[in-house]
């Protein structure tokens, strides 16, 4: 019996999944290079996303710290209960600030993290 997973001799990688098939005709051979390559990319992207996330909890947490009055202001728009709890944090300037400093946490814990895994 043929195990189901080694290396070809007709393949030109190193080591591969391709179950003998990487000179047929089908393409269906999986290589572990390839593979490799995709899930990079794929891990990249993620990283990426990551790092655009800190970047916009961190930001805005400071420019709430900033003005956090005019900064609510800004957003006053939509439906009613919307722009009556946009309203309230107008109004209440140290909710406001202590909600940018939980986000400016939040962005620093996930930057941390993230740069820890590298």
């Amino acid at each position: 019996m043929t195990p189901l997973f080694r290396a070809s001799p007709m393949c030109e990688y190193s080591f591969c999944f391709c179950l003998n098939r990487c000179g047929s005709e089908d393409g269906q051979g999986v290589h572990s290079e390839e593979l490799a390559r995709k899930e990079g990319a794929r891990d990249m992207g993620a990283k990426r996303a990551k790092d655009l996330l800190a970047a916009f909890l961190v930001g805005h947490g400071v420019l709430d710290l900033i003005a956090p009055r005019q900064r609510a202001m800004l957003w006053v728009f939509g439906p009613e209960p919307l722009r009556k709890s946009v309203v309230w944090l107008a109004e209440h300037p140290a909710q406001r600030r202590a909600h940018a400093a939980l986000r400016i946490g939040i962005g620093l814990w996930l930057a941390q993290r993230q740069y820890r895994e590298d």
